[in-house]
């Protein structure tokens, strides 16, 4: 009798002991062969569509909505500012923002003048690298300001919301098998931004349905803000960002910044070649790793230069230069206005000590020679 036990006991330990070594490997083989959540098969960098969404006129109090498109995109990316349009001109800004550089460099410094036959952009830069590009725009900047590089353009004031939609849902569902950038321009934000968060909505929607929001950078801004106040006042615009998986970032960075500054951003996320010297084309103005680090909620504050109606103002927090128009081969010290501190309504501006406007003076000349003639990554010529 305590044989037969002593069996069925060890029997029974054995059988335990086989159960503790097969369940896992039953496990394993499960993990590895059964049903799997499906994992996107281009979250890559290296495969970025570019949807761009800009409004030329964004005249809203706050850059802070409470539509729902644009609240999922801050709830799950980035918001920069404030950020400065290079002028408050919407064409001059909208050819600053595709070639990366100033109206004074560009050669557009109002919605009359247009970029040389083939200035580079970032539209084509990316249609050199095989991508597909498309513009669907209220305003004609396209053709007006001869921004270049789009296979396909479609520009008018008959392009309302549900037209611009339309147009966007068919070209992202489009070549498969290629890289897409796709302009999306509105006149105005709308009330409420109704008209861009509804814009961005048909946006978000469709991607979705693609299965290519893993892989689109979605970014949102203005090419010019409230049309009254100071310059510095109707260049200030809101940029929103949503990026592809695997570059993914959720932050809010109190940052001071150029629209500018996007050009170099995009062209570095999407690996694109700097402009080429060798056959004539500019280098960019941007500084697109600066950007990058704001985008990953770092605070950086560097100067912004504008060029408006009244004259150009050079920027940063604390201090502010404004010069009445002159021609680029004039120093024009004697129109020249150092403000310190944050301009208000009725109240007087504390003035610079004279080292400390000297030295304004001095960083202010240095930002106009790069300005006009040209650079690749402009110093902070403010310091910190």
């Amino acid at each position: 009798m305590d044989e037969e036990r002593a069996g069925t006991e060890r029997l029974a330990r054995f059988a335990l002991a086989a159960l503790v070594l097969i369940f896992p490997l039953v496990y394993l083989v499960k993990v590895v062969t059964g049903e799997r959540v499906p994992v996107p098969q281009r979250a890559d960098p290296a495969w970025i569509h570019l949807v761009l969404i800009t409004v030329g006129d964004w005249s809203q109090p706050t850059f802070e909505p409470e539509s729902p498109a644009l609240v999922q995109m801050l709830q799950r990316g980035v918001f920069v500012g404030p950020i400065y349009s290079a002028s408050d001109d919407p064409g001059a800004s909208a050819a600053s923002l595709w070639t990366g550089r100033y109206p004074a460099n560009s050669g557009v410094q109002s919605s009359s003048q247009a970029l040389p036959f083939g200035a580079w952009t970032l539209a084509e830069g990316a249609r050199r690298s095989g991508y597909r590009t498309a513009a669907f725009l209220q305003q004609p900047f396209a053709t007006r300001q001869n921004i270049g590089g789009f296979d396909q353009v479609i520009e008018g004031e008959s392009l309302d919301v549900e037209r611009l939609s339309q147009l966007a849902d068919s070209f992202l569902r489009q070549h498969p098998d290629q890289r897409r950038l796709l302009w999306l321009h509105l006149e105005r934000a709308g009330r409420d931004l109704a008209d861009v968060d509804a814009l961005l909505g048909a946006v978000q929607a469709t991607l979705a349905d693609t299965g290519d929001e893993v892989d689109t950078l979605t970014m949102v801004t203005g090419l010019t803000g409230s049309p009254r106040g100071w310059m510095e006042a109707r260049c200030r615009v809101p940029l929103m960002m949503e990026l592809p998986t695997q570059l993914s970032a959720r932050s809010r960075s109190s940052s001071h910044l150029s629209l500018v500054d996007a050009t170099g951003l995009l062209r570095l996320l999407m690996r694109l070649p700097n402009p080429d010297a060798g056959a004539g084309e500019s280098a960019l103005q941007s500084r697109g790793e600066t950007l990058w680090n704001a985008v990953k909620g770092v605070e950086v504050f560097e100067w912004v230069w504008i060029e408006g109606e009244f004259g150009h103002v050079m920027r940063r927090p604390g201090l502010r230069v404004q010069v009445d128009p002159a021609p680029p081969d004039q120093v024009p010290t004697r129109d020249l206005r150092i403000l310190n501190g944050t301009q208000a309504s009725g109240q007087s501006m504390p003035h610079l000590s004279p080292a400390d406007e000297r030295g304004a003076l001095e960083a202010y000349l240095s930002v106009r020679k790069q300005v006009y003639e040209g650079a690749t990554e402009p110093i902070d010529a403010l310091g910190g």
